[in-house]
């Protein structure tokens, strides 16, 4: 086998294999519909809070699991509720909608490692 059959085998397998993970792969990106508009200034504003509280109370946790449970909850934060929606809360109702919000992200973590 000369040099040039090699490459092209190795193309065509390097090709192949590259389409197969595409199409069988089980996870895909899927686009996200975020209600109303939240600038970017707010979103660092909620993240850097979410951080923060984590950090406070779970110091033992993996500073990296804390930024992807805060990246969860800015995500359905933005899917659930408007910027003006949200800070017309009540303390309560803000609380509420945190506390269901922190469920709905443990339980996506959960069912993403089994």
């Amino acid at each position: 086998m000369n040099f040039n059959y090699k490459a092209l085998i190795i193309f065509i397998a390097s090709t192949l294999l590259i389409l197969f993970m595409l199409i069988f792969a089980k996870k895909r990106v899927e686009a996200q519909t975020f209600k109303g508009s939240h600038d970017t200034a707010y979103i660092r504003y909620l993240w850097f809070y979410c951080e923060k509280g984590l950090n406070q109370r779970r110091p033992d946790m993996p500073e990296f699991f804390r930024g992807l449970f805060c990246d969860c909850l800015l995500d359905k934060i933005r899917q659930s509720v408007d910027k003006d929606e949200l800070e017309r809360m009540l303390s309560q109702e803000r609380q509420l909608l945190f506390q269901n919000l922190t469920n709905e992200c443990i339980k996506q973590k959960e069912e993403e490692l089994i």
